[in-house]
């Protein structure tokens, strides 16, 4: 029964990509999740190295946006998130992207089934505007 609804889970992300590639100039854009330790806004050594991989990849792809999205893993950490905000762009400033491109924005509300940490992430996403 788990297999099978793994399978229904990967069968409805596909079917996500095919429709979110049409929002952005024939493909799904780059994102990068970067996970914090509850209650905590410091990189860990693996979100440092994310985030450095993100940062790569913006300077390589040059998108007209990188959209950070911040969460918080509880009501009461709700002060969290402007802070791992900040700790995310810091680190991709130090790591050669321009600040300007960098936007913030809530982290949605998705059913996101990763354990306590689920909420405590950042995604980076890199946005190419389409062609009017």
């Amino acid at each position: 029964m788990t297999r099978l609804v793994s399978l229904g889970f990967a069968l409805l992300l596909l079917a996500g990509c095919t429709s979110m590639s049409s929002m952005f100039g024939g493909r799904a854009p780059d994102v990068y999740l970067v996970f914090f330790p509850a209650s905590s806004t410091n990189l860990s050594a693996d979100a440092a190295v994310i985030v450095k991989k993100a940062a790569d990849t913006i300077r390589m792809r040059r998108p007209d946006t990188v959209v950070i999205a911040a969460g918080e893993d509880s009501a009461d950490n709700m002060k969290l998130a402007p802070a791992r905000f900040a700790a995310v762009r810091a680190a991709l400033v130090a790591d050669g992207v321009d600040d300007d491109l960098i936007a913030r924005a809530p982290l949605a509300e998705i059913a996101l089934n990763a354990g306590p940490t689920g909420d405590a992430r950042v995604e980076i996403r890199l946005v190419r505007k389409t062609a009017p």
